[in-house]
């Protein structure tokens, strides 16, 4: 993985947990499912943009 992979995952997962907090399935009360799930939402996301997208090409010089 590579560093942008891993701040995408990261930023991905916080906005996942942001979500799941602002519903009412009462996460909060579960901090390590909410961590987990969060993660598990930003990497079915990574791998579905790859899928989808494929890699991100380099910027042209």
């Amino acid at each position: 993985m590579k560093r942008n992979e891993y701040e995408e995952i990261e930023g991905v997962a916080q906005v996942a947990m942001l979500g799941l907090l602002s519903g009412d399935a009462g996460w909060a009360h579960d901090p390590a499912m909410l961590a987990e799930r969060s993660f598990d939402i930003a990497e079915a996301f990574h791998t579905k943009r790859k899928q989808r997208l494929g890699e991100r090409p380099d910027y042209e010089v």
